[in-house]
């Protein structure tokens, strides 16, 4: 009983996670607390991870996931990881939108030469996987949070570009937009006036399915450390710095950024089905 409540007491821990609630739950029993009345399982701790030994204990912080190496709390980690990586994926869906549609709204309703050249760029860029396109990009512009985002944006837009571009030539032969032409009006203006707003529902849909894709290779490049560097926090670098501790005593530091990608990922995979249900006409009449 000694030898397991010396294993569980977080300052004879000495490794990753001292704190943990194992060792809260027996503190109680172990030798250098004081069993007094305001002491509590979760408020044990000061600013240096000593035991609190006096009647009147400076500022107590409660570590409810315990710390990690650096004995930083790992639930305020997890959430700042979780925080950056949704930043990072929805910055990268709006590149990835803004130059999807860009280009093909230009493909599909112009045609010619500019649909030839940029159909054979983003069939050139199906061939490539999306993972080695964002190792590509992020290796050649840098590290960093904007070139990270570049990085993702940049290598997605080609879903984008080719629905916008089918949908287009789609609604551009309707009798809406040739009575538009037919009075004279610009291109530009049959364009944004009379056919994006038909065509932004699928354009939601397909950038809500290609956000998940986006946190996965963010995570991806964070974990290879060609994301965001240490010590800001994301799920992937969380896995990354603790992945020593993975078939050890605290395998929870490398299994909870993971499970927490994971349930956001279904998450979104399942908003993203939803919408489509909603927002596709076909789908909604059937």
């Amino acid at each position: 009983m000694c030898l397991i409540l010396n294993w569980l007491r977080p300052e004879a821990a000495g490794d990753a996670n001292r704190q943990y609630l194992g060792g809260r739950l027996l503190k109680p029993f172990t030798s250098g607390y004081l069993l007094k009345k305001e002491n509590t399982f979760f408020f044990t701790k000061d600013s240096d991870y000593e035991y609190i030994k006096s009647d009147n204990p400076p500022h107590r912080k409660i570590f409810w996931l315990g710390t990690d190496s650096a004995g930083r709390d790992y639930l305020d980690r997890l959430l700042g990881g979780l925080r950056i990586s949704l930043f990072v994926g929805c910055m990268a869906m709006l590149v990835s939108f803004i130059l999807g549609s860009i280009l093909g709204a230009i493909a599909g309703f112009w045609g010619g030469f500019s649909d030839k050249i940029i159909t054979w760029f983003v069939q050139v860029l199906w061939t490539f996987p999306s993972v080695f396109l964002a190792l590509t990009i992020s290796l050649l512009i840098g590290k960093g949070l904007p070139a990270l985002i570049l990085a993702i944006g940049l290598s997605q837009w080609t879903d984008t570009a080719r629905i916008i571009r089918s949908e287009v030539m789609r609604w551009k032969s309707e009798l809406f937009v040739e009575a538009s032409r037919s009075l004279g009006y610009s291109k530009i203006r049959q364009l944004v006036i009379h056919i994006f707003p038909n065509i932004w529902p699928v354009a939601i849909i397909t950038t809500v399915s290609q956000f998940s894709t986006a946190i996965l290779l963010e995570s991806g490049l964070s974990f290879l450390g060609l994301g965001i560097d240490p010590p800001k926090p994301s799920l992937g670098n969380l896995v990354s710095e603790n992945k020593i501790f993975l078939f050890g005593t605290h395998m929870q530091l490398v299994i909870l950024p993971a499970l927490l990608l994971i349930i956001n990922t279904l998450a979104l995979i399942l908003l993203s089905n939803k919408l489509r249900d909603k927002l596709d006409v076909k789908l909604s009449k059937s």
